[in-house]
């Protein structure tokens, strides 16, 4: 009976290693089973990320495709809009009226006792421009009637020369005879200025007479004198008046025209200057009929007055081109009024380049209004200088003014 129980023990041993066997099988089964779920969790892992990367990219590349069909749809809209090309180029300036007649009008030193009497009585034009002053003193009886000693004061001279150039343009214009550009010598320029529609005739008449006022103030004390220098160069002028310094203050007060100049400052240091000049070849010296050291250092409580007067002053823009004195140049668009003439008050008067630029300009008809004709013979040697064939004509009377109207020039 022994056989048979080890038969049945190495039986129920080799059941035991079977089972054995087959729990191991299982077991790496299992755990095969989990290398392999592992794996596949981390391809699917890989795959999203791929997945992702790949809609990004294909993203960026719609973007890339789509901007230029929006840049184009942009471009296309900014083209529709109307853009001003800009230029370093100068600025051109706007083809204007040609030059052709020009009004010239005269400053201090040419005044008249009975100036402006005969347009008074013949036309009402005159008169309506005139009578509206209203001055601290009679000028219709000073202007008429003199004594020419206080019409030769700058507070009288000033507003009564201004009142003869007012009215007299106004028979002009009346007559349909008008400028095309217009300048003045010192005062004159404001009664240019007035021609010009800078401003009316009440402001002009206002202006000068605080103008004559502010230039006496300020000669108050002053022995000083203004002498015109004929047949020298300017540079010899202004030599002059270096050389005699130890006199006395003495300059260049006015550029007239080529071969006269004024010079003005202290009476010693004006008269050293003329006997210096008279050893250099000066053909003569003309003492002017004026009562201060105008255009001069001397002026300057006058050019400080003046501007504080133009604070509250409106300038107008000028209708006709306007020479300023100042600059010796037309006025230029953005230049100050009121800043050149106070300049003007105290420093040298650039005349004759003023006239060189209308010259220049080819103006042909220059009418000089006012007395005399100082302004005239500046004109006529600065145009033979130049080479210039001009028509020179003048009105300071009535009969001067009827010569005119027979011009071919001025006949409507």
């Amino acid at each position: 009976m022994k056989p048979l129980k080890l038969k049945v023990s190495l039986r129920s041993l080799d059941i035991k290693k079977s089972l054995q066997a087959l729990q191991l099988k299982k077991q790496g089964k299992a755990e095969q089973g989990a290398e392999n779920e592992k794996s596949a969790a981390a391809a699917k892992k890989e795959q999203e990320k791929q997945e992702i990367k790949k809609a990004a990219k294909s993203k960026k590349a719609h973007k890339a495709k789509k901007k230029p069909v929006e840049t184009a749809k942009i471009t296309k809209k900014i083209k529709e809009i109307h853009i001003p090309k800009l230029s370093l180029k100068k600025k051109e300036e706007k083809p204007v009226k040609p030059i052709k007649t020009v009004f010239l009008y005269a400053g201090q030193g040419s005044q008249k006792v009975g100036m402006g009497k005969d347009f008074y009585d013949k036309y009402e034009s005159y008169r309506e421009v005139v009578d509206h002053a209203k001055l601290p003193f009679n000028w219709k009886k000073l202007m008429s009637e003199g004594p020419l000693e206080k019409l030769s004061q700058t507070e009288y001279t000033q507003p009564c020369m201004s009142l003869f150039a007012a009215g007299v343009t106004a028979v002009l214009k009346e007559k349909n005879i008008l400028p095309d550009g217009v300048c003045g010598l010192s005062l004159g320029e404001y009664s240019a200025l007035y021609a010009a529609g800078v401003f009316d005739v009440k402001t002009l008449i206002d202006l000068t007479a605080f103008r004559g006022k502010a230039m006496a103030e300020a000669a108050k004390g002053l022995s000083c004198s203004m002498s015109a220098i004929l047949g020298m160069k300017s540079e010899d002028v202004e030599e002059a008046c270096e050389a005699v310094q130890d006199k006395g203050f003495v300059t260049v007060a006015n550029y007239n025209c080529l071969g006269q100049y004024v010079i003005c400052g202290d009476e010693p240091a004006v008269a050293a200057a003329e006997a210096y000049l008279k050893e250099k070849g000066m053909r003569r010296a003309v003492r002017l009929n004026v009562s201060g050291p105008f255009h001069t250092k001397y002026m300057a409580p006058a050019g400080v007055a003046l501007k504080k007067y133009f604070e509250n002053l409106n300038f107008g823009k000028p209708k006709v081109p306007v020479a300023m004195n100042a600059t010796g140049d037309f006025l230029k668009s953005g230049e100050n009024i009121g800043e050149l003439l106070t300049k003007q008050v105290q420093s040298s008067v650039k005349f004759e380049s003023d006239l060189r630029k209308f010259l220049e300009a080819g103006a042909e008809n220059f009418i000089e209004i006012g007395p005399g004709n100082a302004l005239s013979g500046f004109l006529k040697k600065t145009a033979k200088a130049m080479g210039k064939e001009i028509n020179v004509y003048k009105v300071e009377t009535v009969e001067d003014l009827e010569e005119l109207e027979k011009q071919e020039v001025f006949i409507a």
